[in-house]
């Protein structure tokens, strides 16, 4: 008998997805879940050029019965729309993704309890795309460079850019604009009707005609992110408007829709997410697509941004069960899938049962054990660098969670943190992205009490200020005064809050390799925890930062100092901010200052920065940060004026920065005029899509926009090159 005779065979089988052994990978994949691994669809051959062919877009209609791309459920539990019980520890077969693409009525007690919509007249929604001839004009590159991250990544503004939206607390002061200019109840009810009645039905016709990627993206987008804003019958209709942009020939429109479907987040689209992240193709929509390591990665981050938007406990457990199980999966393919999935995993929190056993391997068990499953891929010598880093920054998200909940959870708190200190010390030698993310994971996890674990934390954040790599040790202050400033349960609740002011204050004063700039940023992050407990920095950390906005060795330091002011809400500081405002020659330094001001609530200054808005007009950066801070200051004149200077301004660079501070500043008494440059059709497609992107935000009432669960407080250092392009793609559709 020849021994190696069936080798071959097994091998072809685990390439083939038909055999998926945990031990093929070591102890990175031994915590997944039970259920058996999914098949593997075609990949297809999609075009990725800038070719945009569109299938027909049937106006959709109350009423219908279809669900194009719902799978055929098998029996969960009633009251379930195809989604596992919170009772059972995984899905049932009804979920494994292999079903067909449903194209009649959804069986009672398994589908969703509205049907969704069909097509005009009662048809079925388009099953397969109808090509049209491709748009003449060449498409425009909608992604930044796919290459190795750029020096400047490694700068606080960097950091500021990806986080600040938490930060700047922008629905607050856009409120407080529309209640002084109308009665706000009057002004929310008109609005929310108009966006029903006339914005979604506008932007569904502009999605319909649309032939440019840039204008087709923007209002997937736009469209996406009004979803909790309409009734059901609208939402149905923006579902069945999003659905057929999965057969358009052009991958980075294919990647938008993706993404868009689970910025949406509708929950019967769940399952069609679930199948496109294990590889297959839904249905016709995706006949012509190639569901490659890109598409799949991004469906990844759309399912988990689906299951974040969720309440319901049976869909966040079906969406991490399905992200687990990609993550376990042996295909031999690169590391976007996973990096994507443990990224994921870390903004859908399901449950916590404190009881739940160590060995449990079903994470979408409990919190405690999406804890676990995260903690092994961390700890794992298989799993890629840019895995274990985007697992690191998800295990402290979650536990952070679970202590913010009130759970106890010492003893794995205690496990996870050894872990974490272990990584961030220069005592183990570990990848940079992997020691980055430990250090913030860090932050995530600690507190400002006197008990032992809480010190041996801050105690690690400040040995991490002198790690070789220049990220980790601005990660590590970043990650200090989040820990600092976080009340802990002991008795003495923010033992450590002082002493961690100081070290920073230190850190500025000596701005050793570029350091000051990152503490002043964190000695501000510090600095507004505590004023939302009526309590403020020690007085020798404010000095430390006035004295780095006055004498800063740097533009970098001094303009860091102006957000770190801004963020303490030192009014003490306006004179200073003031004066670097109207002193500075460097159009960088005077936009942060203006941001300060607008930080610190410097009314005063509205009159001088609203003259130098207008002379900023050329200089977007500049434009862009006086524009927030005027924003920030409530400006009520604001938006008419910058919608008088959209009208003919000759500057494309002009026009983008005034729809961008449009957009930011939220004022809903600019929806007619952007909802009638939006439908346009005189203007160009790049100008519709600049007034449709403002559209969207000026028109969505969240208070945060959808892409910050992906963006704030992960590692953009360790993003693969498929989600560094999903983020920079958010946050163009939302900021």
């Amino acid at each position: 008998m020849r021994p190696f005779r069936f080798l071959p065979a097994l091998l072809l089988a685990i390439v083939s997805g038909q055999l998926a052994p945990t031990w093929a990978v070591g102890p990175a994949r031994h915590y997944c879940c039970a259920a058996p691994p999914p098949s593997q669809g075609g990949s297809g051959g999609g075009s990725g050029s800038g070719e945009h062919t569109q299938p027909t877009r049937p106006d959709p209609a109350p009423g219908g019965t279809t669900s194009p791309g719902s799978v055929t459920p098998g029996a969960p539990s009633a009251g379930s729309p195809g989604f596992a019980s919170p009772t059972t520890p995984f899905p049932g077969p009804g979920d494994s993704g292999t079903g067909p693409v449903s194209t009649g009525t959804v069986p009672s007690g398994s589908g969703p309890s509205t049907p969704l919509p069909s097509g005009s007249g009662g048809a079925p929604v388009a099953s397969g795309p109808v090509f049209i001839p491709p748009c003449t004009d060449a498409a425009p590159a909608l992604y930044g460079a796919t290459t190795e991250w750029q020096a400047d990544d490694s700068d606080w503004r960097a950091w500021w850019q990806r986080n600040r939206r938490s930060l700047l607390d922008i629905e607050r002061h856009v409120l407080n604009v529309e209640g002084r200019v109308a009665t706000g109840a009057v002004t929310e009810r008109s609005a929310s009707e108009r966006v029903r009645l006339e914005v979604v039905p506008a932007l569904i016709e502009t999605l319909r005609e649309s032939r440019d990627p840039a204008l087709t993206q923007s209002t997937l987008f736009a469209l996406a992110r009004l979803g909790e804003e309409c009734d059901p019958l609208s939402r149905s209709r923006i579902l069945a408007a999003l659905q057929p942009s999965l057969s358009i020939r052009n991958q980075p429109v294919l990647e938008g829709a993706v993404l868009a479907l689970g910025a949406f987040g509708s929950e019967e689209q769940a399952q069609m997410l679930a199948r496109i992240l294990e590889g297959e193709k839904v249905g016709d929509l995706m006949r012509d697509a190639n569901v490659d390591e890109r598409v799949r990665s991004i469906a990844a981050l759309g399912l988990a941004l689906l299951g974040h938007r969720s309440e319901r406990e049976d869909v966040r457990r079906f969406v991490v069960h399905h992200l687990v199980r990609s993550l376990q999966r042996v295909d031999f393919a690169g590391n976007d899938v996973d990096a994507a999935c443990a990224l994921g995993l870390g903004i859908v929190p399901v449950a916590s049962d404190p009881d739940s056993r160590d060995g449990d391997r079903i994470a979408a068990g409990s919190r405690e054990a999406q804890v676990r499953a995260l903690l092994a891929v961390l700890q794992s010598k298989d799993a890629h660098r840019s895995v274990r880093a985007h697992a690191a920054t998800s295990l402290g998200s979650l536990l952070g969670g679970l202590q913010a909940d009130g759970k106890d959870g010492s003893a794995l708190r205690g496990e996870a943190i050894d872990a974490l200190r272990e990584i961030a010390s220069r005592k183990r030698r570990a990848d940079a992205e992997v020691v980055q993310s430990a250090v913030l994971a860090l932050g995530h996890v600690g507190d400002a009490d006197a008990e032992a674990l809480d010190r041996d934390v801050r105690e690690g954040l400040v040995a991490a200020g002198d790690l070789p790599d220049g990220q980790a040790r601005g990660f590590s202050m970043i990650a200090l005064a989040e820990a600092a400033a976080r009340p802990g349960a002991g008795a003495d609740k923010l033992a450590g809050t002082a002493d961690a002011a100081l070290h920073l204050a230190r850190k500025i004063e000596r701005d050793r390799s570029g350091g000051g700039g990152w503490a002043s940023l964190a000695l501000g992050l510090l600095g507004r925890t505590l004023r939302e407990s009526s309590q403020a920095l020690p007085a020798e950390a404010q000095r430390a930062l006035v004295h780095a906005l006055e004498k800063g060795s740097s533009t970098d330091v001094r303009s860091a100092a102006c957000v770190g002011l801004g963020l303490a809400g030192d009014r003490a500081a306006v004179p200073a901010l003031l004066a670097a405002f109207r002193t500075a020659r460097g159009a960088d330094l005077r936009g942060w200052a203006a941001l300060g001001l607008g930080l610190v609530d410097a009314r005063d200054a509205v009159p001088e920065l609203r003259r130098e808005l207008a002379a900023a007009r050329t200089q977007p950066v500049l434009f862009e940060q006086i524009a927030t801070a005027l924003v920030l200051l409530e400006d009520p004149e604001l938006v008419p004026t910058l919608l008088h200077w959209a009208e003919d301004e000759p500057s494309r660079e002009a026009r983008t920065s005034l729809h961008a501070a449009i957009g930011l500043a939220g004022d809903r008494r600019a929806l007619g005029a952007l909802l009638a440059a939006a439908q346009d059709r005189s203007r160009s497609s790049q100008d519709r899509a600049l007034s449709i992107r403002a559209l969207g935000e000026v028109a969505d009432a969240d208070p945060l926009p959808w892409s910050t669960a992906l963006l704030e407080g992960v590692n953009y250092r360790a993003h693969t090159n498929a989600m560094a392009d999903a983020c920079r793609l958010a946050m163009r559709a939302t900021d």
